[in-house]
């Protein structure tokens, strides 16, 4: 069976920086992070609790398992949740599984198997992974339950932190149906990811809610990156006659706002764009991003302060905690809304 020695070796650092990774005891890049822990998966190497000192009913490890694609969004969650549990004496393990269900069962297992006291999640899981999802329910360490805190969806009922994907995601349609626009495309986020799908289907509700045509022609899907948003937009532009773009994030509407200066498009006057998340790098392109901001940092605090209740509480009532999402005027669906930086992004 292998051991911490032959997952640093293959991983290519030391023993004390496995152990950090694994205990969540210090900061460790998210590069090395995953180097070993894809050592760690492919070796089948699960910590020993009692070797790693861990006594007691429980560990003080909780663990996160990320499934966005963006890590720049996941660490500002992350920077929330290690805040809550530093403040209660709480490690905590991240994990990234770029929307592969296969790595975050493996990533669930994993907690499981070292002791975590709890996970919050981030699931890529279908409605339809119904065997899968029916195990969150009832995970357990020691002969204690471990509970689950959904982000963005609730498993088992351990509790759920929402940020309305789909209500401000008609917000931002209706936006644009106020401000004229009637042939609305969206360029849609990865179907197995459940906040795109929310998204998606709040474009749908504001175009008919406002009488209007759900076209399926402007209707693509991309894979949230610069390069899929730059060609689904050329494709809308010149397949088609819409007049606005919504894109899943903001990722692939500052490529569609290349497409459109590439085809000669000027933005907002032929075309509008906007985009989804708030990520700063919307505020530095030109004409800037019109976008709605979710309160990451928020996220993570909320979520982790619902996760050590149920663990010292395992049958504590489970809470529903939404959080408002705020929408952003820009330069890209508004010349004359404010065009300023956000430096505090970086």
């Amino acid at each position: 069976m292998a051991g911490i020695k032959d997952v640093a070796a293959a991983s290519g650092v030391s023993i004390s920086t496995v152990s950090h990774v694994l205990r969540g005891t210090k900061k460790v890049s998210p590069a090395v992070q995953e180097r070993v822990m894809a050592a760690v998966r492919s070796m089948g190497y699960a910590p020993n609790p009692i070797a790693s000192g861990l006594k007691g009913k429980q560990s003080r490890t909780v663990g996160v398992v990320f499934s966005t694609l963006d890590r720049a969004l996941s660490t500002l969650v992350l920077e929330g949740v290690m805040n809550a549990a530093e403040a209660q004496g709480y490690r905590v393990l991240p994990h990234w599984t770029g929307g592969d269900l296969a790595k975050e069962s493996g990533y669930v297992r994993q907690l499981t198997a070292s002791w975590a006291d709890g996970i919050l999640l981030d699931s890529c899981a279908g409605t339809d992974d119904t065997d899968y999802l029916s195990t969150l329910s009832s995970l357990k360490a020691k002969d204690n339950p471990i509970p689950v805190i959904g982000m963005g969806r609730t498993f088992g009922g351990g509790g759920v932190v929402v940020a309305g994907n789909e209500r401000a995601a008609a917000e931002l349609t209706e936006y644009f149906i106020w401000n004229g626009h009637a042939r609305i495309a969206h360029i849609a986020g990865p179907p197995g990811l459940p906040m795109y799908g929310e998204r998606l289907r709040g474009w749908r509700s504001a175009l008919e809610a406002a009488g209007l045509a759900v076209n399926p022609a402007w209707t693509l899907t991309g894979d949230l990156s610069p390069s899929s948003g730059y060609a689904c937009a050329k494709k809308l532009l010149e397949e088609t006659d819409v007049t606005a773009i919504f894109c899943a994030n903001d990722h692939m509407a500052i490529g569609a706002l290349k497409a459109a200066k590439d085809l000669g498009r000027g933005v907002p006057n032929d075309v509008a764009v906007a985009g989804f998340d708030g990520h700063f790098a919307g505020t530095l392109v030109s004409p800037s991003l019109t976008t709605v901001r979710f309160p990451f940092l928020d996220m993570g605090t909320r979520a982790m302060e619902l996760l050590l209740g149920r663990i010292a509480d395992p049958t504590s009532e489970a809470e529903t905690v939404w959080l408002d999402a705020a929408f952003i005027a820009r330069r890209s669906s508004d010349p004359n809304a404010k065009d300023d930086w956000d430096l505090t992004g970086w």
